[in-house]
């Protein structure tokens, strides 16, 4: 039986120093715990966050496909892709997978599908946002 934990971190803050700074604590207390690998902070901007664009074994492929948020508008879901992200990975343990840490921020609008009449899609997010979940092999 494995273990699931959602988690939902949030900022009011839409200054770029403090969101940084709150990133940088995070790591820090991280590295107090008994994780068996805590990554560097990585800063991306742009097409950088998009995992689209990149190779399907890149090693930040699923910290930027949990980057990624889903709004919903007249039931289609649109991926919103941050157009800022600062994060780091770890690696909890044996038969974890990686616990993403991070803050990004999105674009207000996406584009829409057109051919479902919608052409833009207000994405309702602001400020510095992460959500993120992590599964493990507790066995059992």
């Amino acid at each position: 039986m494995g273990l699931t934990i959602h988690y939902s971190l949030r900022a009011q803050t839409k200054s770029e120093h403090e969101a940084t700074q709150l990133i940088e604590q995070l790591r820090r207390l991280a590295l107090e715990l008994p994780f068996q690998r805590v990554g560097d902070i990585i800063d991306l901007a742009g097409d950088a966050c998009n995992y689209e664009r990149r190779d399907r074994d890149d090693p930040l492929r699923w910290l930027l496909i949990q980057a990624t948020q889903t709004v919903t508008q007249d039931h289609f879901r649109y991926d919103v892709v941050p157009t800022r992200l600062i994060a780091f990975k770890t690696s909890p343990g044996e038969g974890s997978e990686a616990a993403n840490f991070g803050r990004a921020i999105y674009p207000s609008v996406v584009q829409g599908h057109p051919q479902h009449g919608v052409q833009r899609v207000q994405t309702g997010l602001a400020g510095w946002h992460c959500r993120a979940s992590r599964v493990t092999d507790e066995g059992g």
